[in-house]
């Protein structure tokens, strides 16, 4: 399961495909990113903090592609 939690803090978080962040023009021109993996918590409301098992800094889609392959998704 993939979120976007860039979104407006107004906006609920919702489930994104791969395609959909590999297509958002942002994504593919506004480098670097910050991208983490993070554990599913029971509850995700206005105050979740999630507790990151790996975040990482990515300046190319190579990075992106590299962080997703170490963590065998």
């Amino acid at each position: 399961m993939l979120v976007d939690r860039k979104k407006d803090a107004s906006q609920p978080e919702t489930n994104v495909t791969l395609k959909e962040i590999l297509e958002n023009p942002e994504f593919e021109k506004c480098y670097p990113h910050t991208v983490g993996y993070y554990k599913e918590a029971a509850e995700e409301g206005a105050e979740f903090k999630p507790e990151y098992l790996e975040i990482r800094k990515i300046n190319a889609i190579e990075d992106f592609w590299l962080f997703l392959n170490s963590l065998d998704i």
